[in-house]
């Protein structure tokens, strides 16, 4: 399989986070994505992920049968020169801490149906820093994507929702990924 710079790597978990995550949205939000986690690959050998850190991990860690890999169609593909951006900005903030506090307000949101955003822009989670780094995208399309995704906050089960944009297809499907 070869994989891109960009591309958008959706997963199901399979842990106990990921069955809370399942839980939450399916019985308070009605929604059945099996999406908990959302990375973007970095190159193609590593994948930029938030989980108590932004950092950088192998493909290789991963079973691949879980996760499903969106690609940007042409012309919103990453060029050469969006993919050194992505990583320059990737870069940048590596190494910070994960957003534990936006996981509260999605619990918050979820079950109380109220918005709140409590967070820094140095800290996010992992749908946050993908949409960080779509750096190929203009603010129209952003806000075409936010708009697929359901909302003006992208949390993982948002993603389900962008496999029916005109500019992404999907390039992978493990046999046991669930939309």
């Amino acid at each position: 399989m070869f994989l891109n710079t960009g591309d958008i790597v959706l997963f199901n978990n399979r842990n106990l986070l990921g069955f809370f995550q399942r839980f939450l949205t399916k019985y308070f939000l009605k929604h059945k994505s099996h999406i908990t986690h959302t990375a973007i690959m970095y190159d193609d050998t590593f994948i930029a992920e938030a989980d108590w850190f932004l950092r950088l991990y192998p493909l290789k860690r991963y079973n691949l049968d879980n996760v499903a890999i969106l690609r940007f169609k042409k012309p919103y593909e990453f060029t050469e020169e969006k993919k050194e951006k992505l990583k320059k900005e990737f870069n940048k903030i590596v190494g910070e801490p994960y957003d534990f506090i936006n996981l509260l307000t999605a619990f918050f949101f979820i079950v109380f149906r109220k918005k709140i955003k409590i967070s820094s822009k140095e800290r996010f989670i992992c749908s946050e820093l993908v949409y960080k780094l779509l750096v190929n995208l203009t603010d129209e399309q952003k806000k075409e994507f936010l708009k697929c995704a359901g909302q003006q906050y992208c949390y993982p089960y948002h993603f389900a929702n962008l496999k029916d944009l005109d500019f992404i297809e999907v390039v992978y499907q493990g046999k046991n990924f669930r939309w």
